[in-house]
């Protein structure tokens, strides 16, 4: 029990030590994450789709066409992340800014349909409107930019969870070393009480 507990602690302050480390060093190399991502996840759909040719070719009986042109096009499309994994970065951050811009298209005509009430909605409306057409121009003028910058908002927050996990982690050792102590506090008392009465 005693050791399953003690492996159950270093796991847990392994995995936060962990988190610490990927944490700094997306922070500090964000684009070099991003790039490292994008090759991990083209590797993962080229062996993806070499498994769906595979399964095709091997199984005689049944033979799933879509199956072996989905396997084809995760080749693709993995092949094509790994050579052009900054086109593919560049592209969800344009489509994501134009999304920003439809919605904050929304927003100004909620605000237009206000417009004679002048009331809170009104005001949170064009606020919130300005503040998403500002997000998504900031994306659209430089997207790998900012692609960047959001990978080291996401390192900050692996590092406080990695950071969180080990001082609770200090904090549980603390608790632990002083109940064994209290425990031990309490056997020692007990041993005295016995042996006053066998001397009695």
């Amino acid at each position: 029990m005693q050791s399953r507990i003690k492996n159950a602690f270093k796991s847990y302050l392994f995995d936060g030590l962990l988190l610490v480390a990927l944490g700094v060093v997306m922070l500090i190399w964000p684009e070099d994450a991003l790039r490292i991502l994008c090759i991990g996840g083209g590797i993962l759909l080229i062996v993806l789709g070499l498994i769906k040719c595979i399964v095709f070719f091997a199984n005689k009986e049944d033979h799933s066409v879509p199956g072996l042109i989905i396997g084809i096009a995760e080749i693709a499309l993995g092949i094509a992340l790994i050579i052009k994994w900054d086109f593919f970065i560049t592209a969800f951050q344009f489509i994501t800014g134009i999304i920003l811009i439809y919605g904050s298209g929304l927003m100004f005509i909620r605000a237009f349909a206000l417009r004679r009430e002048k009331g809170p909605i009104f005001a949170a409306s064009i606020v919130f409107g300005i503040l998403i057409l500002v997000f998504a121009a900031l994306i659209l003028l430089n997207p790998l930019k900012f692609a960047a910058f959001i990978t080291q908002l996401h390192a900050v927050a692996l590092i406080l969870e990695g950071l969180s996990m080990i001082i609770v982690m200090a904090r549980a050792q603390e608790a632990r070393a002083a109940a064994k102590a209290a425990i031990a506090d309490a056997q020692a008392v007990d041993v005295e009480v016995i042996e006053e009465k066998s001397e009695e």
